[in-house]
């Protein structure tokens, strides 16, 4: 399994969080934004293995529930069992299969977020738009180290 660069990669899911927390919440369709930062980490679980996706899934977590007013650890337990989930059944979906890639981010954000069903679909219709960014930035600016 490849590994990821650390620094980069939580680089990034900093400016997805700054991003989600800015820029999409003027997206918004029917008071629904889509969840980028679990997409992320569905995107590091799936192609990169459980240990990188619960890792930075609780790192995620952890971001959320500082800037968040929710009880704090429920972010982290829901990144951090989406990112495992993600990478226990990388070897068990074809991952790089538009459909696939719909359907699993769609019933993954559905049972692990508090959202509902909009925000499930709408994480559904960005994830292989957000894969494809993921894998290509991860690929030119060679942030994973193998």
């Amino acid at each position: 399994m490849r590994r990821v660069n650390g620094p980069a990669a939580f680089g990034i899911l900093l400016l997805i969080f700054f991003c989600e927390m800015t820029f999409f919440r003027k997206i918004a369709i029917f008071n629904s934004t889509p969840d980028i930062i679990g997409i992320f980490v569905i995107f590091l679980g799936l192609f990169y293995g459980e240990r990188t996706g619960s890792g930075y899934g609780m790192a995620a977590g952890i971001i959320c529930d500082v800037f968040s007013s929710q009880l704090f650890g429920l972010n982290i337990l829901r990144y951090g069992i989406l990112g495992f989930v993600s990478g226990y059944l990388s070897d068990k979906i074809y991952r790089e299969s538009f459909h696939s890639q719909v359907v699993y981010a769609f019933f993954a954000i559905l049972l692990v977020s508090n959202m509902g069903i909009s925000t499930a679909i709408y994480s559904a219709l960005a994830a292989p738009v957000c894969f494809f960014v993921f894998s290509r930035v991860f690929r030119i600016y060679s942030f994973s180290e193998f």
